[in-house]
Order: structure tokens, then C-alpha cells, then sequence
């Protein structure tokens, strides 16, 4: 199996059984998330796979510490990188 979509449905606490589960049969996991990267859902994760001993690799996608410039909700996740475009963009990169 190639790719799969798990809905991660709270981050405290984590699901175990399904990130053992994901780490066990993929290659690298991405984390998409509507909110700030740093200290979100996706660092849970990191730490999950740490804790774990896991290598594999985790790409993170949300939005970045920094400050977002207002705009219409389209204009900000595309400015955030989190657009379905940008999401599908950033996913096809890191299986070139």
C-alpha cells in the first residue's frame, strides 16, 4: 500500500495504536494540520516516533511560525502552504 489518509481526531492523548500502526507500514508520514506547526500535532508526532525509536521520516504541513498577513480564508492557506494545491505540491516533492 502506497498511501493511505488516517484522521488523527485528537492529539492528547494520541492514538498509539494507529501511529504504530502508520510507522509500521509506511515509508514517511506526512502531518497536515490547520495550525501552527511548532508545538501542534505534528511535533506529538515527532515525539511519538522518538519516544518509539521510529526513523521514519515525518513532513510536517501547517502553518509556520511566523507571522500571516490577513486575507480571505483561500488566500491564507495558500499564503500558509496548506491550500490543497500547495498540500498536493508539497506531497508529490518528497516522492520524486
Amino acid at each position: 500500500q502506497r498511501a493511505a489518509h488516517y484522521a488523527l481526531r485528537f492529539v492528547k492523548p494520541l492514538d498509539q495504536e494507529m501511529l504504530h500502526e502508520v510507522f509500521s507500514t509506511y515509508e514517511k508520514v506526512f502531518v497536515v494540520e490547520d495550525g501552527a506547526m511548532a508545538g501542534g500535532c505534528g511535533s506529538a508526532v515527532l515525539e511519538f516516533a522518538a519516544a518509539h525509536s521510529y526513523k521514519t521520516p515525518v513532513v510536517q504541513i501547517g502553518i509556520p511560525d511566523r507571522f500571516i498577513e490577513q486575507g480571505t480564508v483561500a488566500e491564507l492557506q495558500e499564503n500558509a502552504g496548506i491550500s490543497v494545491d500547495k498540500i498536493f505540491e508539497t506531497v508529490n516533492l518528497h516522492f520524486k
